[in-house]
C-alpha cells in the first residue's frame, strides 16, 4: 500500500484520495472516520466534518458514544486531538499471551486423545 502512496501522492487530489483509501494504518481506523476523511478530501473539510458528525450520530443511536466524544473533542483548537485520545482512546488490539486467547473467541476445549496405532507386523529374523 505504501508504494501506491508514493506513486499517486504527487498527483494532487488523486494522491489525497489514495492516501485516505490506502493509508498506512487505514485498516485500524473505523469505517466512519475513513468515510469522513474521503469525503473531506474530495469535497472539502466542512463536508468531511458533517459526514463524520452523521456517522457519530448514527453510532449514538446504537449506543456507542466514543465517536461522538472524539468528534466533539477534536473541534477544540490546539488540544482537541490530545483530548480526543485521552477521553475516548481507540481500543488496543489484544496481544497473545498474558491470559488472552487468539482469535477473539472463547478458548477451545482440548482435542480428544488419538486412538492407539495398530500393532506392527513382526519382522523376519536376520533383517
Amino acid at each position: 500500500m505504501r508504494i501506491l502512496q508514493y506513486v499517486l501522492g504527487p498527483l494532487g487530489l488523486v494522491g489525497d484520495v489514495s492516501r485516505t483509501l490506502f493509508g498506512i494504518n487505514s485498516k485500524y481506523v473505523p469505517i466512519e472516520r475513513r468515510t469522513a476523511a474521503l469525503t473531506g478530501s474530495m469535497l472539502g473539510p466542512t463536508v468531511g466534518t458533517a459526514t463524520e458528525a452523521l456517522g457519530a450520530g448514527l453510532n449514538l443511536l446504537e449506543g456507542r458514544t466514543a465517536p461522538a466524544v472524539r468528534l466533539g473533542a477534536r473541534q477544540i483548537p490546539i488540544v482537541g486531538g490530545f483530548l480526543a485520545n485521552t477521553l475516548a482512546p481507540y481500543k488496543q488490539p489484544e496481544t497473545a499471551g498474558a491470559g488472552t486467547t487468539t482469535g477473539g473467541g472463547p478458548p477451545r476445549p482440548p482435542a480428544p486423545p488419538r486412538p492407539p496405532a495398530p500393532p506392527k507386523a513382526p519382522r523376519a529374523p536376520g533383517r
